[in-house]
């Protein structure tokens, strides 16, 4: 199952927040490679929607997905009756797992829009392509509070990312895979970010042709009153036009330069940066990689502007910069951390220098006018180091003093707890991490996945700990989701969302939480 909050990410099986889908209506875009500029709004937004908010009245609502059945389940942060919703069959990519989830407001109307992302599924009109979609739903305030009548399907049906030289239809990409939501042109109008990592793969039938050849790419589609737009969507293709020759991984978006645009940061934990070592000691002697070095991971900032997003004055860091051996850029997370107008960025990476192998390392890098400043990268660390092992990093404000904390799930060594809080001051993060445990959420110990989110669903100013967890009972699966306030001190008042979620009984994990 999944619960979905305020952004994404393309991880282990989890909880998230989601709508559903009836008949689509295909957008794609008939763009070429070259820039084009994005449309800008013609008019301000009439109010910004509370994130995660689908219905507009200030509080945020809870949407659980299961996934071995095509059920979505709609928690209303308010005192509306839960919605279910049937993933009716007619939708493209309605029986493939959703890996990832955004939200935003795109169309400036108060209530927020939730984007899904389906990389197995097929484009319209290609059977088997499996070129992955997105589908975008806007929130409404009737049940069941996401527009299934009229959702928007785009794909990645675009020449620059067919195989050079080659204009036939191809099959795979993983469009979808991760997807981030920023104003990266400045009009308040939020915009989605959607990769697909992988370069398209050959014809069904031929063989397979030469990965090294081929390219993923970004697709930008831009915000306004009228909501999403295909018109100046921009296509970001690695290694042209200034643009990072990297590979794609996670995403994430916040202003971390200060004028204004949001900036897009994406992690890329497969690449090692010409003249890094990559190091040999972790590796896993039954594994396939064994006697191979782990890539050091590599972080990209595509910067934003009146124009949008931009290779011009791109950035590039390895982790071998900020201190980090291998796995720098599974998991990205980016917010204002402190006060002040620059955004800063934390960084997962699997092994600190010199430390022990796969312990987990979270490195912050500060913004600034510049760009992020890896001179003046530090550490989470807490009395013991977090480990982000099964699951992505959240943001959210839990005091509500205006600058965010951070969530981090608790990996297979830190016993007791399921998660770390790291909550923040006017310096930024703090060097202490507040362990978050099963009993604290009045939850049963030893769940099999956790999945947490952080958003206000109570409308009063803070965001709450939203925990799913999954134990095995029986032969099958037990879904127990709560949320709780949290403190300096922990996790307190939890509030248990099973029952007004419905029979969540047998419907097993399969996605995750949107952040």
């Amino acid at each position: 199952m999944e619960i979905i909050e305020g952004r994404r990410g393309r991880r282990a099986a989890s909880l998230l927040l989601c709508g559903a889908l009836a008949v689509p209506s295909a957008c794609t875009s008939s763009r070429g490679p070259a820039a084009v500029r994005p449309p800008r709004a013609t008019a301000a937004p009439a109010r910004q929607a509370v994130r995660g908010d689908l219905t507009g009245d200030g509080k945020a609502d809870v949407v659980v997905a299961a996934s071995r059945t095509p059920t979505l389940y709609v928690v209303p942060g308010g005192k509306e009756r839960p919605a279910v919703i049937d993933w009716s069959a007619r939708v493209p990519g309605n029986g493939d797992p959703i890996t990832e989830l955004a939200s935003a407001d795109f169309d400036g109307d108060g209530r927020t829009d939730v984007a899904i992302g389906t990389p197995q599924a097929d484009a319209p009109g290609r059977p088997r392509s499996r070129m992955g979609i997105v589908t975008l739903l806007y929130g409404t305030a009737a049940s069941p509070y996401l527009g299934t009548s009229r959702p928007v399907v785009l794909d990645q049906d675009h020449p620059a990312l067919l195989h050079p030289a080659d204009t036939r239809p191809r099959y795979g990409g993983r469009f979808g895979a991760a997807l981030a939501t920023g104003d990266f042109n400045g009009d308040r109008y939020p915009d989605l970010a959607v990769a697909a990592p992988s370069a398209p793969g050959p014809l069904l039938g031929r063989e397979p042709h030469d990965p090294k050849t081929g390219r993923g790419a970004l697709t930008v589609f831009y915000g306004g009153p009228a909501g999403l737009s295909t018109r100046g969507a921009q296509l970001l293709v690695p290694g042209e036009r200034g643009v990072p020759a990297g590979r794609l991984g996670d995403l994430a978006a916040a202003d971390v330069t200060g004028d204004g645009n949001d900036d897009l940061l994406i992690g890329d934990s497969a690449t090692t940066r010409p003249g890094d070592d990559a190091t040999e000691r972790c590796v896993d002697p039954d594994g396939d990689e064994a006697g191979h070095p782990r890539p050091v991971g590599m972080l990209y900032v595509l910067r934003g502007s009146a124009e949008g997003l931009s290779g011009r004055d791109a950035q590039s860091i390895s982790g071998a910069d900020a201190g980090v051996e291998d796995g720098f850029g599974h998991y990205l997370a980016a917010a204002r951390f402190r006060h002040g107008s620059y955004a800063d960025v934390v960084v997962y990476g699997a092994t600190r220098r010199g430390g022990r192998c796969d312990e987990g390392v979270l490195v912050v890098l500060r913004g600034g006018p510049g760009g992020l400043v890896p001179r003046e990268a530090t550490t989470v660390t807490g009395r013991r180091p977090p480990y982000s092992c099964c699951g992505g990093l959240a943001t959210g404000d839990v005091d509500g003093d205006g600058d965010a904390d951070l969530l981090v799930p608790a990996g297979p060594y830190d016993g007791a707890a399921l998660a770390w809080l790291v909550p923040s001051g006017h310096g930024g993060l703090s060097d202490r991490a507040v362990p978050l445990t099963a009993r604290s959420l009045g939850l049963p110990p030893n769940p099999v996945r956790t999945e947490l989110a952080l958003f206000d669903v109570d409308g009063d100013g803070r965001d709450e700990l939203l925990a799913g967890t999954m134990y095995s009972k029986d032969g099958g699966d037990e879904i127990r989701l709560v949320s709780a306030a949290l403190t300096s001190s922990g996790a307190t008042g939890a509030v248990d969302l099973t029952g007004a979620a419905g029979d969540l009984a047998g419907a097993g994990p399969g996605g995750e939480f949107l952040r």
